[in-house]
Parts: structure tokens; sequence; C-alpha cells
């Protein structure tokens, strides 16, 4: 796989943080929450996802 297109360590820690945070949200009842000052709604929770997807096809 190339590496220019994998993702990098600190990208893939914040895709973990996002669908935590959101994970909380959702168990709250929330449908989006704040995470350092940055909105997380589903588009957002989607890129992580996808992130993190990338990397178990590498």
């Amino acid at each position: 796989m190339n590496r220019a297109f994998t993702p990098s360590e600190s990208e893939l820690a914040w895709a973990w943080k996002v669908l935590d945070a959101y994970e909380v949200g959702t168990v709250e009842g929330r449908g989006a929450v704040a995470l350092d000052g940055a909105m997380i709604d589903l588009p957002v929770v989607a890129r992580a996802r996808r992130l993190l997807a990338e990397t178990e096809r590498s």
C-alpha cells in the first residue's frame, strides 16, 4: 500500500477520539457532540470510520 494514502497516527487517534465521543453522545441521547471545539455529527463520524477502514484494508 502506498504510504502517502495511509492515515497518519494522529489521524487515527483523531478518528478513535471522534468515535468515542460520538458513542458517549449517542448513549446520552444527543445527535451531535462537541469535541475540541468542533461539532461532531454524522458526516464527521463517517469520515472517522472511513479513515479506520482504510487502515484495516492495508
